[in-house]
């Protein structure tokens, strides 16, 4: 129930669902229309239903070796997704920080089965892949940018730093 609240939630902020692996898979191993995700969901339900206690056993004997190579398949269709991080991106050099920043973050993620752990080896990732591209001192003139960003709208004459920027343009 709260997967389902969660995914009803979430997808409206642009979370990806859960499952969405399976559905992934599903559509590279062929289910391309919307009826064999219905026809595969029926399906489910009418096994659940007339099989749910001796299904248990069945699924032990599943080999965990097809199971491998399908959840590989559905990651690899869902990590094409990354191509759209690219898109507005012409330097070469970004568009590979971009993938390098994006496996570091599926290798930590996997590596220690844990989300944080993921999220800040991907921000550490970017952070030093920037100051490698831009430069030390560029990202220390940036830094110092936005702490002055939000103090003060007016130059010692009083006049809007916005107006000035307007003008110096």
């Amino acid at each position: 129930m709260s997967i389902g609240v969660m995914n009803m939630i979430g997808c409206w902020f642009g979370s990806i669902p859960h499952g969405s692996a399976g559905l992934a898979g599903q559509y590279r191993f062929g289910a391309r229309t919307e009826v064999s995700i219905i026809f595969l969901g029926l399906l489910k339900l009418l096994v659940g239903v007339l099989f749910s206690s001796s299904l248990i056993g069945l699924l032990q004997f599943f080999p965990r070796s097809i199971l491998a190579v399908m959840l590989f398949v559905s990651g690899a269709e869902l990590a094409m997704a990354s191509r759209a991080i690219n898109l507005d991106v012409d330097k070469d050099e970004i568009q590979r920080e971009n993938y390098l920043v994006m496996l570091v973050t599926m290798g930590m993620l996997v590596a220690f089965k844990n989300d944080g752990i993921g999220f800040v080896a991907g921000c550490v990732a970017a952070v030093l892949l920037f100051w490698q591209r831009v430069g030390w001192r560029e990202t220390m003139k940036r830094l110092k940018m936005w702490k002055r960003w939000g103090k003060n709208d007016r130059d010692e004459d009083g006049r809007k730093r916005c107006q000035r920027r307007r003008l110096l343009r």
